[in-house]
């Protein structure tokens, strides 16, 4: 990172070239968009770029992570899609699961492109929350941070999702 914010473009290359599908993917699980994704990604390595100067950490991936996923939120919440949606919070059963219960759907589903596609039909705020919460294995609450939501529309989000991902992949109780 040094070397370029120093301007080495042969360190930026390298990174680049070890970390550009992992940017795109990630966004693009996001969004769910693979064009958005395009922009978002141009917009995280110029933010690299910028911030190269900044950084102190001891791994890049997490902090370039880091960086994708608040741009993919951010761009999100400019086109305003999801932030005037109104959710119904369930007031019967409890709506705390575990990662395993979903990860179980997704073994008991041996397709692999059906378990994506059953994640692209999902809303977006649930299709948010559930890629924030499995891919970074963020908390409820820091969900609801990055979501500008409450813990208990988090919470909803991921209820939902589990529901229509279980009648997509079959899965059952």
């Amino acid at each position: 990172m040094n070397a370029i914010a120093l301007g080495n473009s042969l360190a930026f290359k390298e990174l680049f070239h070890r970390y550009s599908a992992t940017v795109l993917g990630y966004s693009c699980r996001i969004v769910g968009s693979r064009e958005l994704a395009e922009d978002i990604s141009q917009d995280v390595w110029i933010k690299l770029v910028k911030s190269a100067g900044s950084f102190a950490g001891d791994s890049v991936r997490p902090w370039l992570l880091t960086i994708t996923r608040n741009s993919a939120l951010n761009q999100i919440r400019s086109q305003s899609r999801w932030q005037n949606v109104k959710i119904e919070i369930e007031t019967q059963g409890d709506l705390l699961f575990s990662q395993t219960d979903i990860e179980a759907l997704f073994q008991h589903h041996q397709n692999l492109d059906a378990a994506k596609a059953a994640i692209h039909t999902l809303p977006e705020a649930q299709r948010i929350a559930l890629t924030l919460w499995m891919t970074e294995e963020r908390s409820y609450e820091e969900i609801s941070i990055d979501m500008d939501i409450s813990v208990a529309a988090v919470k909803s989000l991921l209820a939902r999702a589990r529901e229509t991902l279980k009648l997509h992949l079959g899965g059952r109780q």
